[in-house]
């Protein structure tokens, strides 16, 4: 029944263990779905910064195409600018041909005409009138070609001067175009480098989002891998809770089948199994034991045990006293009540030397030390009525010890 006890309250340590552990993998659960939390705002915060670094890309980019368009524009202007001023040109040197050819012809009839405004051929031609009426009208027609030429070329001079203007207003029409356009065009290589750098901002967003998502993810697939885990232990725990509760019932009812041959209490136990034994007869103890070593050692001892090679057995054996230590019982230093384990090797030389050994020297192997510091003679000299202490593992003793009555030596 003490294993079955044994075996409830570990089990109980276990379960109270593993559902803290349930409990704690709960929490980490709770404590992702706050991380996730804030790595989703993170997100949305993120979102609404890309929202508004596009919408400013978008304006730039508008901005950009006006200007272009602009641009385009005033090259357009300045081309049909350029030659419609070619064209003028290509006018005005005609013209100046024409006057300076115009002017030739007029130079050679002012030299021929004299002071009066008349040249030697215009004179001629009044000479050979037949009358004077007739004379009069060549006279006449001499002046109108005189003054017809002399307004052609003020008309030929002014025509010049005006295409001449229009020229000099061209040009500078041109060069205002030209000079717009230089303005125009760094104007859009302005825009265009802050449309890079807001592009290059929202990128870095982006990418902040897409590492803010990747870390969320994550968390999500911790937080999956929690609740799988607190699920097991929540299913291990009921198991070993159900498991708890059949231990304690099947205890309960062995106790109480054992209640009229309850166990000794005790925690010193000696060597063996800790199982309730089945009752066993008490040995009779010796009158008298030695209290000093009286020979040298010998080489065999024979020995009264109990609990030596299987549960509740009383043996009787022959064995060498090679390694083991021998206790000399000392009157007074225990009490008659025996406080070991019933069945286990302790209480056995506990009943069988009663008040000469002490109550709590805990399991066989520690007897030896326990026994000297009561006072007890402990040495490697054997005599009939001493303790035989085993020390773990030696002469097929187990883990914990052994002790024996020495009955005989030699």
């Amino acid at each position: 029944m003490k294993k079955q006890l044994l075996a409830v309250a570990m089990l109980s340590t276990i379960t109270l263990t593993t559902i803290a552990q349930s409990s704690n993998a709960f929490v980490t659960a709770d404590e992702y779905d706050t991380q996730i939390q804030q790595k989703e705002a993170e997100i949305n915060n993120l979102k609404t910064q890309e929202s508004a670094a596009q919408a400013e890309v978008d304006k730039v980019q508008a901005q950009v195409d006006a200007t272009i368009a602009k641009s385009e524009k005033l090259k357009e202007e300045s081309a049909k600018l350029e030659k419609t001023s070619k064209a003028l040109s290509k006018e005005v040197n005609s013209l100046n041909d024409r006057i300076v050819k115009r002017r030739d012809t007029i130079d050679k009839q002012a030299r021929s005409v004299q002071t009066s405004g008349t040249s030697t051929n215009y004179l001629d031609v009044i000479l050979d009138a037949e009358s004077i009426s007739d004379a009069i009208a060549r006279v006449q027609a001499v002046s109108k070609i005189v003054s017809a030429n002399n307004e052609l070329l003020a008309q030929q001079k002014e025509d010049k001067r005006v295409v001449e203007e229009k020229q000099k207003e061209n040009t500078k029409q041109i060069k205002i175009i030209f000079e717009n356009q230089q303005q125009l065009v760094k104007q859009e290589a302005d825009l265009k480098t802050q449309q890079a750098q807001l592009q290059a901002a929202q990128l870095g967003l982006q990418a902040s989002r897409a590492t803010a998502e990747g870390d969320r993810d994550k968390l999500l697939s911790q937080q999956q891998e929690a609740k799988a885990q607190a699920a097991k232990l929540a299913a291990q725990a009921k198991a070993e809770a159900e498991e708890k509760a059949r231990l304690q019932a099947e205890a309960e009812r062995m106790a109480k089948e054992n209640t009229e041959n309850p166990p000794i209490p005790n925690t010193n136990q000696g060597g063996g199994d800790n199982v309730d034994p089945d009752p066993v007869p008490t040995p009779t103890p010796t009158p008298s034991y030695p209290t000093t070593p009286s020979k040298p050692a010998a080489g065999t001892i024979t020995i009264s045990e109990m609990n030596y090679g299987g549960p509740y057995q009383m043996n009787t054996r022959t064995i060498s006293a090679a390694g083991l230590l021998f206790i000399y019982p000392k009157a007074g230093v225990g009490t008659n009540n025996n406080t070991y384990v019933a069945g286990q090797c302790t209480w056995y030389v506990k009943s069988y030397f009663g008040s000469s050994v002490g109550d709590y020297w805990q399991n066989g192997g520690d007897w030896a030390s326990s026994a000297a510091a009561a006072g007890c003679v402990v040495s490697s000299t054997p005599a009939p009525g001493t303790v035989a202490v085993f020390p773990p593992g030696v002469a097929g003793a187990g883990g914990y010890g052994h002790v024996a009555v020495v009955t005989a030596v030699g």
